[in-house]
């Protein structure tokens, strides 16, 4: 029913969607969210989609019930989960290095032209491309925040070229549009 609701919203009255999804949810595991994070950009395509770690907040369901639901929480604020009946810790940790790769990447609309490419090439699982890109990040970076522009935009090319067969040429076209169109917009 949610599903529907969204495309109607998307694709009837022309209205900008943005999305919040959660993850660590009890009975969810990688598979599954992947899943959900995939169809709903196939039913509705919103142009903003927040990902989120689930957190056991004090005085909520899933902090009073957290051991009958499988989950263990951290007692500290922001009280987020660090384990679930069906994803360990590594698992959250890699969901949630793609939720920051989303962020930088798609949500914040600063490679627009690669961007395009970049999910054309990909397919319908546009969860397992962006896996992949925060994966090649952080293997370069050892982290996912604090990462400038060009170098960003070098972690694209890369995933653009090898692993989505784009021409080189072409992926620098793309990210120089990109690069340049942003320049102009601060400047």
């Amino acid at each position: 029913a949610t599903l529907a609701n969204l495309r109607f919203l998307t694709r009837q009255t022309g209205a900008v969607v943005h999305a919040d999804l959660i993850f660590g949810l009890p009975g969810e595991d990688e598979v599954s969210f992947a899943r959900g994070f995939n169809t709903l950009f196939q039913a509705c395509a919103p142009p903003e989609v927040q990902v989120n770690l689930l957190k056991g907040l004090p005085g909520t369901r899933f902090a009073r019930e957290a051991e009958a639901l499988g989950l263990c929480f951290n007692p500290e604020p922001p009280y987020e989960l660090l384990r679930s009946g069906t994803m360990p810790f590594e698992t959250l940790m890699r969901i949630q290095r793609f939720a920051r790769c989303w962020e930088l990447v798609r949500n914040r609309g600063r490679f627009p032209h690669a961007v395009r490419a970049f999910q054309e090439a990909c397919g319908a699982d546009l969860f397992g491309a962006y896996a992949r890109l925060a994966a090649r990040l952080h293997a370069g970076e050892g982290r996912l925040f604090a990462i400038g522009m060009p170098r960003l935009a070098g972690y694209l090319r890369e995933e653009l070229t090898e692993t989505c067969g784009l021409d080189a040429a072409e992926a620098d076209r793309l990210l120089a549009a990109d690069l340049n169109a942003k320049a102009l917009h601060e400047g």
